[in-house]
């Protein structure tokens, strides 16, 4: 640690300082190149330095530290003549400009020439979340680290029909009052108005906040909305006062002028926030008691508990269930939930629009504040003793000390004896095991060891969790009074010396005393997933308690019923039908056949698997089903949405299996001629592999991109084909047509979907997998373990099945079978989608919001402007990141209750009805649709044109409300999976890299494909092996600037397991893009 300096010359200011430091590094031929905000004194004008009581000028002498550590002295000049800036030509020119040489002249690098009097800054830890202009607030970003899909708009769609779309408002309107989170949760957040989004190559939007100040940060950072709380016409006055964007000339500006928006033009605005907060404030202080309690009068005793804001502003606040809830008393309890700290928990990304709260359980809280309660005792009396004692060979008085000193001393030793064996990193992960076992026949690779390891108390197994909330879950983020305790824990094993004492470490730690396994997937602990087996929920273990132990015998459990649709279903027969999935696929939801009715015409019939007949949507199965929303499927186990035993051995599409089939009658051009819904069963199934389709197709060989294998551990074993699998040699000549005729009918209505500019995004082939055991790829299961150290020997086997990346993005998709499935489940989800709009049945639709991209050209304008010629030159493929350029120009995804034409699939109608066995909203389409199935049988009528709406499962009203819930879900389960397969790949990579476990090339090369607006680094692909990555910015000294569609040489600079990323830096530009774009 660096010992502040003591100043020859008295007690001189921070700001004189520095700038003496910054003429001394000028003198020790270092000149800055930036400068701080801290100190702003040009050099060209004699300075004073003011002291506490008095100002002293500072003489030519040179100032030194009398520390005796090394410290470089300041040396003072104080004249101009001292400095090569007299002849500037902008001298006289105005004070911005010559301050703005004198910034370009000396300003740079300032944190690192203070490092020896300052200490080391880390610049990851504090980002630029926002701009703003004034005040010390700052704004959290949920989306910091994370890809936001929504960008800015400047040509809105109407209000009214925004409204219509959108009753849910994810799209925020102008004049909405919005509530920011500041850095500090604990915090009062900041109250202002939105203005508007900032263009399409920016994710930030414009907001103006109470004190009249602007702010740019993510439209996602918004947490709570009042609705068209000013009127946009009052707000749209701002904006010739307000920047499109704010640079780092504006910014300087600001130091100097005050660039807020004129008082008269913002007062109404001001006004209407100041009243807002005021009546919120009165109706907390009315209700100060109860709100201060929320916890107490909300919180179970041990299970955690959620509510809506409206549900728990009625709870606290007394409201009746007939009495609305206004603005103003949401926000006051909003306010009362931020205050509570950790007792509450959102999730920031979906809160604004589902409002949901988790309600923390009263023993998790006496367990944080005991915990932490006992660290305060250790600290205290630690620092009571001599400096640099060792708190473990200290005597401590207190209950608390003793208790976190006999954990520190028992974990140390468990460490030590972790560290003969594997190595710690910083990387939030330790090293792979020396140990190494073969795959045997029934016997695992990994060998776990707890007999002769130790045991936790309980006491210290409260420390645990406490170490768990922190590192693995991170449930203390932005807290932090309760974010500081857990490095003292670090600390006092003596053990951490050097290190970064943040929540990477302490998830190292809880694998090196044998709570984690060392190739623990943080993904699952996500408490906005809440998968039932992470250990968040005990209603939800004993629920999927009793859903597994229904395998024997599921109706007698009153599980599931019998199948209520048996009196409508038509047999199919020996039609044929094919179930195309990979090899060891357990799940099969669906089937594709073909009838021929003439040389023209053909009937293709989607089957689909039919859960939903066996089972209401209040049964044991559908709620589980509607809490997990889909299945979640992760390199080391699928955590699935229906119990194993009905997803696959009873429900999964096979012989004599029923289904929900979506038929149409195409034409040879595509056109769709007619279609239908029927309630069926399948008699003769094949299940094929897609590339034994291909064999039949015979597409395979001249299009399939060469994959080879990424290897980390013990080999694999060899795949065992399924018993199951039929192979193209099996299938009859007429079977084989049939194949053909199919994917010609495919290959029609991609055309079809093409006219309306709908591409094809097939995602890049790589396939990730782990073994443990040789029989099955997978994981044992492995929670964590507190009560026993567990100690683990050997690793999981990690295979990367991967190509390399080409910049040429095919945006037809290649002509497979892959092609061919992916255009019939499309062809079933129009028919559903029209089949229930046709009867008036309220329905979940999927499409694009209209006028909210942002661009003043539209997505099928630049299709058909930009991406079709070039495609037609370019053989269907266009440069991989133009394809960022669409996308900005498309219009966001939504679900409604009405058909909204859908921009990249090329759809009028579109809804997901699919894969009911992995999908919850598909099975809420197929109880609608199999309701009405039987009204038209009971009536004998077709219920098109609205009949009989009445009588199915889910009116509009609840829809509108699931809706809210399923997008967040569906959103929050997407980015589960891929963080799921980006640990595995950094698993492997980290293994490769530091621990040489399979060769990597020293330089590599580095594809930047998307834009970066945040500016931390680029997010780039790598091109031998088609993984992500991010790429740090590169010195513009001595590299040009990174742009889009770049390909750079790179090398690894950091594989951070923790936090899923590979990072490297540029070593130099090997191209740049060729748009072919006037």
């Amino acid at each position: 640690m660096h010992v502040r300096p003591r100043y020859g010359t008295g007690s001189v200011g921070w700001s004189c300082a520095l700038s003496m430091h910054a003429k001394a590094a000028k003198a020790r031929g270092h000149p800055f190149r930036h400068l701080t905000s801290i100190a702003k004194i040009s050099p060209g004008r004699t300075f004073r330095c003011i002291t506490q009581k008095r100002s002293a000028s500072v003489d030519s002498n040179s100032v030194r530290s009398s520390a005796d550590d090394g410290t470089p002295p300041f040396r003072i000049r104080f004249t101009s003549d001292d400095v090569p800036f007299k002849g500037n030509p902008r001298m006289g020119q105005g004070i911005r400009l010559e301050l703005k040489d004198w910034h370009t002249t000396y300003g740079i690098h300032m944190q690192d020439e203070l490092a020896p009097y300052l200490g080391s800054v880390d610049r990851s830890a504090a980002p630029n979340s926002f701009s703003k202009i004034g005040g010390e607030q700052e704004a959290y970003d949920p989306d910091l680290y994370e890809d936001d899909a929504m960008h800015g708009i400047d040509a809105m769609a109407t209000a009214e029909e925004l409204d219509a779309l959108d009753p849910s408002h994810r799209i925020l309107r102008t004049g909405d009052l919005v509530e920011i989170p500041q850095l500090e949760a604990s915090k009062d957040p900041l109250v202002g108005v939105f203005v508007r989004r900032l263009g399409t190559d920016n994710a930030l939007s414009q907001f103006i906040t109470l004190n009249g100040k602007w702010i740019h940060t993510r439209q996602t950072t918004v947490q709570f909305v009042v609705p068209n709380f000013v009127g946009s016409e009052i707000v749209e006055r701002l904006i010739p006062h307000l920047p499109y964007r704010a640079s780092e000339e504006y910014l300087a500006q600001s130091t100097f002028f005050d660039l807020s928006v004129p008082r008269h033009l913002s007062a109404p605005i001001i006004s209407k926030l100041v009243n807002f907060t005021n009546e919120a404030q009165d109706i907390y202080r009315q209700h100060a008691v109860r709100l201060d309690r929320a916890h107490e009068t909300l919180a179970h005793e041990h299970d955690l508990k959620f509510g809506t804001l409206i549900q728990i502003a009625r709870k606290l606040l007394g409201r009746p269930t007939d009495v609305p809830v206004s603005n103003q008393e949401q926000f006051a309890t909003r306010l009362a939930l931020i205050r509570a700290g950790f007792a509450f928990g959102f999730d920031h990304r979906h809160h604004r629009i589902t409002g949901f709260v988790h309600i923390r359980s009263k023993a998790q809280v006496k367990m944080v504040d005991k915990v932490r309660d006992w660290i305060r005792q250790f600290r205290d009396e630690v620092a009571m003793q001599k400096p640099g004692s060792d708190p473990l060979l200290m005597k401590f008085k207190s209950r608390g000390g003793k208790l976190i000193q006999t954990f520190a001393q028992k974990a140390k030793k468990v460490i030590l004896e972790s560290r003969k064996d594997r190595e710690p990193t910083e990387l939030g992960n330790i090293g792979p095991s020396k140990k190494k076992f073969p795959f045997g026949p029934d016997e695992s690779i990994i060998k776990y060891d707890t007999k002769s390891t130790g045991t936790w108390t309980d006491d210290e197994q409260e420390i645990i969790r406490f170490m768990e909330a922190w590192s693995c879950v991170r449930a203390f983020k932005r807290q932090p009074t309760i974010e500081s305790q857990p490095p003292l824990l670090l600390q006092a094993t003596g053990l951490y010396e050097g290190y970064e004492l943040r929540e990477r470490l302490g998830f190292v730690f809880l694998q090196e005393i044998g709570v984690m396994v060392p190739w623990e997937n943080r993904a699952r602990y996500d408490e906005n997933l809440l998968i039932p087996s992470a250990q968040h929920s005990r209603p939800l273990e004993q629920l999927m308690s009793r859903l597994e132990n229904g395998a024997a015998d599921p109706k007698k459990m009153g599980l599931i019923t019998d199948d209520i649709l048996a009196p409508i279903r038509q047999d199919y027969g020996d039609l044929p039908v094919f179930c195309i999935d990979k090899a060891g696929a357990v799940e099969i939801d669906d089937g594709i056949s073909l009838e021929s009715v003439a040389s023209d015409e053909h009937w293709v019939h989607v089957h689909i698997a039919n859960p939903t007949a066996f089972m209401n949507k209040d049964s044991p199965i559908a709620r589980m089903a509607r809490h997990m929303t889909e299945t979640i499927y992760m390199p080391e186990r699928a955590y699935t949405m229906l119990p194993n035993w009905a997803a696959r051995r009873t429900f999964s599409l096979g012989l004599d299996r029923p289904c929900l089939t979506f038929s149409a009658k195409l034409d040879n051009n595509g056109k769709m001629l007619d279609y239908k819904i029927t309630a069926g069963t399948v008699r003769d199934v094949h299940q094929l592999d897609p590339s034994e389709v291909d064999k039949v197709l015979q597409t395979g060989g001249a299009t399939a991109q060469k994959m080879r294998a990424l290897i980390v551990g013990t080999p694999p074993p060899p795949e065992v084909p399924a018993k199951s699998q039929t192979k193209a040699e099996h299938l009859s000549s007429a079977k084989k047509q049939a194949l053909i005729k199919l994917h010609a009918l495919a290959r029609a209505r991609f055309g079809v979907r093409s006219a309306f500019s709908g591409i094809s995004l097939a995602a890049v082939d790589q396939d990730i997998k782990v073994w443990d055991k040789s029989y099955k790829a997978g994981l044992g299961w492995s929670g964590p373990s507190r009560m026993v150290v567990k100690r683990a020997f050997g690793d999981p086997t990690i295979q990367l099945m991967t190509s390399d990346f080409s910049t040429d993005l095919d945006l037809t998709g290649r002509m497979d079978s892959n092609m061919m499935v992916r255009e019939c489940m499309l062809l079933a989800c129009e028919i559903g989608s029209k089949w229930c709009h046709d009867r008036g049945i309220p329905n979940i639709y999927r499409g694009s919001l209209r006028g909210v991209s942002g661009s003043k050209e539209t997505a099928t304008q630049y299709y058909r402007r930009v991406l079709e010629p070039m495609m037609q030159r370019r053989n269907g493929v266009v440069p991989f990141h133009m394809l960022n350029s669409y996308l900005n120009r498309s219009n966001p995804s939504t679900l409604t209750l009405e058909p909204l034409p859908h921009e990249q699939l090329g759809m009028t109608h579109f809804s997901k009805v699919t894969s009911p066995l992995r999908r919850y909203g598909d099975m809420v389409t197929h109880w609608q649709i199999q309701a009405a199935l039987l009204e038209e049988h009971r009536r004998g009528i077709s219920l098109v044109g609205g009949k009989g709406r009445d009588l199915l499962p889910f009116s509009a009203t609840s829809l509108q409300q699931m809706m809210l819930t399923l997008r967040a879900r569906e959103d929050r389960i997407k980015r589960a999976k891929r963080a799921g397969i980006a640990f595995w790949t950094q698993q492997l990579f980290f293994r490769a890299h530091y621990f040489g476990e399979m060769e990597l090339p020293a330089t590599l090369t580095a594809y930047i494909s998307q834009p970066t607006p945040t500016g931390r680094g680029q997010v780039a692909i790598i091109k031998e092996y088609g993984v992500s990555a991010e790429m740090i910015n590169p010195n513009l000294d001595y590299f040009p600037e990174a742009k889009l569609g770049d390909e750079w040489e790179v090398a690894i600079d950091k594989v951070d397991v923790y936090a899923a990323r590979t990072i490297v830096k540029a070593l130099r530009l090997i191209k740049r893009a060729d748009d072919e774009v006037d």
